[in-house]
């Protein structure tokens, strides 16, 4: 028995840690515990996180499913505004805590399924030492970059593992009226130029 219930939440795993919630299709059903079909309830976040072999991400990447977490910040457009390096700071602390409220959801929701099985069984043992690899990929996911762009001095809002170019994902533009601009004249009605601060 306690064999059957570690496969079956091996195979909700990734789904719970992506989307929180036990199934997505054909309808959304929430992490409960299987027993009482109760919901473990516990904040979440509604964001999708990056979890390999999810059905339901099979068309995205990674630095897709990253993208779509940093823009839904709501200091994302704040960046010209204030130093980079506290807004990186900032935004990391904000990819880290959605994150964190998810982790703490499934590790309730396999806790509250597995109360009636004893903890030293194999199969338990097994699914717990997977959880806390899966959960080391998910932080994983979430964590940027921050060495310098190769284009400019702002920092990159990769993720740390990606390949390529450090890219901090930005225009490149001014977006404000800078001491720069003020010394060389620039009028504010004159579209945005690339920052020659590089």
């Amino acid at each position: 028995m306690a064999s059957h219930r570690a496969q079956l939440l091996l195979t909700l795993l990734p789904t719970a840690l992506a989307f929180g919630l036990q199934a997505v299709e054909p309808e959304v059903e929430p992490l409960k515990n299987l027993d009482t079909d109760m919901p473990v309830d516990l904040p979440d976040t509604e964001a999708r996180f990056f979890v390999a072999n999810v059905e339901q991400l099979q068309n995205e990447n990674g630095e897709e499913v990253l993208d779509a977490l940093l823009t839904g910040w709501v200091d994302f457009d704040s960046r010209q505004f204030v130093p980079d390096a506290e807004w990186a700071e900032e935004l990391s602390q904000y990819l880290e805590d959605l994150v964190d409220m998810r982790i703490n959801h499934v590790r309730a929701w396999v806790r509250s399924n597995l109360t009636r099985f004893q903890a030293s069984q194999a199969s338990v043992l097994e699914l717990q030492r997977v959880v806390e690899s899966a959960i080391i990929d998910l932080k994983s996911s979430v964590q940027l970059c921050r060495m310098q762009c190769s284009c400019c001095q702002l920092l990159c809002i990769q993720n740390r593992h990606h390949d390529g170019p450090h890219d901090c994902q930005t225009e490149h533009t001014c977006t404000q009226k800078c001491e720069f601009c003020a010394e060389f004249e620039i009028p504010e009605e004159q579209e945005a130029k690339k920052c020659s601060m590089m």
